[in-house]
């Protein structure tokens, strides 16, 4: 995805950037965790949110599999959330060169104007 980004910055979609979010949230919100108890608290909003969105998701994706497909779908959906936004964080960081031409800003603008209209 972040090879794609530059060449067609207006393909880039909000559900393309949600996991990365999450992964900064998770990874800032466990920094805060240990910087004292407001951070914990955050930390464990977060996660418990995300679980139960998760098992939400999972129930219903389960309908009509067989018990044992239906078991791992909720560690299915973190490792996808978690290695998808882990890795774009990481392309970002490993081709920020590709970015000199100013298409990441081209691609923010058109995720806002998208989400404006």
């Amino acid at each position: 995805m972040v090879r794609v980004i530059p060449k067609h910055p207006g393909q880039v979609r909000p559900r393309h950037l949600i996991p990365a979010a999450l992964v900064v949230a998770l990874a800032s919100s466990a920094v805060g965790a240990v910087l004292g108890p407001p951070g914990i608290v955050v930390l464990a909003a977060l996660v418990g949110a995300y679980a139960f969105g998760v098992l939400v998701a999972s129930g219903a994706a389960a309908r009509g599999l067989d018990v044992r497909s239906a078991a791992v779908l909720p560690l299915v959906y973190p490792v996808l959330h978690l290695g998808y936004g882990t890795g774009l964080l990481l392309g970002l960081v490993r081709f920020r060169s590709g970015w000199a031409s100013g298409s990441l800003q081209r691609a923010v603008r058109s995720i806002v104007r998208r989400a404006s209209s």
